[in-house]
């Protein structure tokens, strides 16, 4: 299975892309929408991962173009602001989560996130049983 991780955060995409390659996956790492968008229409790839606050390319327009091109691939939106968006705007922020899947994202995932569960997620995501 080959999983394509779209995220600005190098410490994200690097500790993500060791987690799901100790676990058996194959692992294509981007930094933004555009690079995403692009190596998702170059490759074959069985999950996205996609960060939501990007630069040149943000995460709803991602999954967006994205859905474009494969209505079928799973994505997992990811966001690394918890502390913002239960701060004082908790409904708006709420509702930015729930706009990813509106777009196309198959889940949402708050950072940081437990390996365990993430990974639990992923197979869901792929309809792999659990081991």
């Amino acid at each position: 299975m080959h999983v394509l991780i779209i995220d600005d955060n190098e410490e994200f995409r690097s500790s993500t892309q060791d987690l799901l390659l100790a676990a058996g996956y194959s692992v294509t790492v981007v930094g933004d929408g555009e690079a995403g968008v692009l190596a998702f229409q170059q490759g074959n790839y069985d999950l996205v991962i996609c960060d939501l606050f990007m630069p040149r390319k943000d995460g709803l327009e991602t999954v967006a173009e994205l859905r474009q091109y494969c209505a079928k691939t799973p994505i997992i939106s990811t966001t690394g602001y918890v502390d913002t968006l239960f701060g004082a705007d908790k409904e708006i922020n709420l509702s930015y989560l729930k706009a990813a899947c509106e777009f196309g994202a198959t889940h949402t995932l708050t950072k940081p996130f437990d390996p365990d569960f993430f990974l639990a997620l992923v197979r869901n995501c792929l309809g792999i049983a659990a081991g």
